[in-house]
């Protein structure tokens, strides 16, 4: 019954708004949001009760100098932890496997499928009271369906893609109005049309097809200046991620979007480059070129 019901809200949204809102017929009606003048969305509503959530300004420029960004490519494995790091961690997806190694301060999940597919480390993440996450709604509303907003000890902090905002229609990066594009903070790649990069996430993140293009865009936003990335390798994408094995491998697209990748992270170089912010990339046989960002390994930074 419930099932049928969520299906005729779907339905009814779609057939009383316009195509570009479409994306929005999941939310509708268990959704609410109060958004701030600015635009950043300061209060949330899931099924007429308030879950607490902080807004993104309280973040912007909160922080100063290292944090250690870890993906979850297949080089985690080689990575020798002996003793935790000193500086912030900021894990995405299955990276929580590493909990007994590193102390994760910040996590960001952006995959809807993430949850159906790794319940167990979505647990564990959100029962961490140290952690702030980085969270888009139809990942959190699952959450909240299957485990009960009580049960989520983490800061919660709601982003969400710039061209599909919450209740806000949806567009293309190209069909950006530039007379209301602010230039000191959303930068658009000059060889591609639909890549785009900001170092203010208010008013939304860029996605370029993975988590770490989204990470990025949040880290700028918190300031930190230097960035260590551990686990992006963005190759042998036939093997399991670090967390996983042969048996209980998820598939990827990486490897189709893998130009659209690149791309992305150049643009983000260069915006880094301006900003005087230093990416490394521990993952020395990265197929990420080192013209992107600088290649060396773990062992040199952290023992």
């Amino acid at each position: 019954m419930r099932f049928l019901l969520k299906e005729i809200y779907k339905f009814l949204y779609k057939i009383t708004h316009a195509k570009k809102y479409h994306h929005n017929r999941k939310r509708w009606p268990y959704v609410s949001i109060i958004r701030s003048e600015n635009g950043e969305i300061v209060e949330f509503f899931y099924k007429k009760e308030k879950i607490n959530i902080k807004p993104l300004s309280h973040y912007q420029n909160k922080y100063s100098g290292e944090v250690l960004l870890v993906a979850t490519g297949p080089s985690i494995n080689e990575i020798n932890f002996k003793n935790k790091t000193t500086i912030p961690v900021f894990g995405v997806n299955g990276a929580y496997t590493l909990k007994e190694f590193l102390d994760f301060n910040f996590y960001i999940i952006t995959d809807e499928h993430f949850f159906e597919h790794r319940p167990n480390i979505m647990l564990d993440v959100i029962s961490n009271s140290n952690i702030t996450l980085f969270i888009i709604i139809d990942v959190l509303t699952q959450i909240i369906d299957h485990c009960g907003g009580d049960n989520i000890k983490c800061t919660l902090v709601i982003i969400e893609n710039y061209c599909s905002k919450i209740y806000k229609p949806k567009f293309k990066i190209e069909d950006i109005n530039k007379d209301h594009f602010d230039s000191k903070t959303n930068f658009l790649s000059l060889n591609e049309k639909n890549i785009a990069f900001t170092t203010d996430i208010k008013n939304g993140i860029f996605a370029e097809r993975t988590v770490i293009y989204w990470a990025l865009q949040v880290i700028s936003f918190l300031n930190y200046d230097k960035i260590y990335i551990a686990g992006l390798d963005m190759n042998n994408f036939d093997k399991p991620r670090f967390y996983e094995n042969e048996n209980d491998k998820i598939d990827t697209q990486l490897n189709d979007d893998f130009d659209g990748i690149i791309s992305g992270f150049r643009l983000a170089s260069d915006v880094f480059n301006k900003k005087n912010i230093e990416v490394i990339n521990l993952s020395a046989n990265s197929a990420v070129p080192d013209s992107i960002f600088k290649k060396s390994n773990y062992s040199k930074f952290f023992g």
